[in-house]
């Protein structure tokens, strides 16, 4: 229900926010805020940025008919977020409050949850990690997995991920 800011350099350690459920953050991509969702008792989820050097909220909407969801990546240009809306990826405009379906997310946890950006999405499932453009098509077999963390860079150009090369070595794809 709290969300800490940790100096790594000092250990010191602050209370930024503190809500009435469990909030999700990640770091926006241009300002030096956090940004944040939580879900309330009318099944909303409620999308807000934090400052870091103030702790100053600011609320930036709502998504509502939500059971489960977090916010899960944005826009180079914060103006977009991407979020976890039950069993959808959708994607979600700040200034419009317009919501778009991007992907049906088969499985919970870590594998089936797709990582995308504004260019590809990425998923792992059944033991594949599978890219696709955002614009939609057919998912392509990049490669088998044996652990599920994979990430876009920030210009979207390059999805690395770590795995176990033919002679067992784990590396940084």
């Amino acid at each position: 229900k709290v969300v800490r800011l940790r100096d790594m350099a000092t250990g010191d350690e602050r209370e930024l926010y503190r809500g009435a459920s469990r909030p999700t953050c990640i770091w926006a991509s241009q300002h030096p805020n956090l940004i944040c969702s939580e879900l309330s008792q009318s099944k909303t989820m409620d999308v807000f940025t934090i400052a870091l050097d103030s702790g100053h909220v600011d609320r930036l909407g709502s998504v509502s008919s939500v059971t489960y969801g977090k916010v899960f990546f944005a826009s180079p240009d914060d103006k977009v977020l991407f979020l976890v809306r039950g069993d959808e990826l959708i994607r979600w405009e700040i200034g419009s409050q317009q919501t778009t379906t991007l992907d049906r997310i088969t499985s919970f946890g870590i594998i089936g949850v797709p990582v995308p950006n504004e260019r590809w999405h990425a998923r792992r499932e059944k033991g594949q990690l599978e890219i696709r453009p955002a614009t939609g098509g057919d998912w392509k077999f990049l490669t088998s997995y044996r652990t599920a963390e994979a990430d876009f860079t920030r210009g979207g150009k390059w999805l690395y991920y770590h795995s176990v090369d033919a002679a067992g070595k784990h590396g940084l794809f």
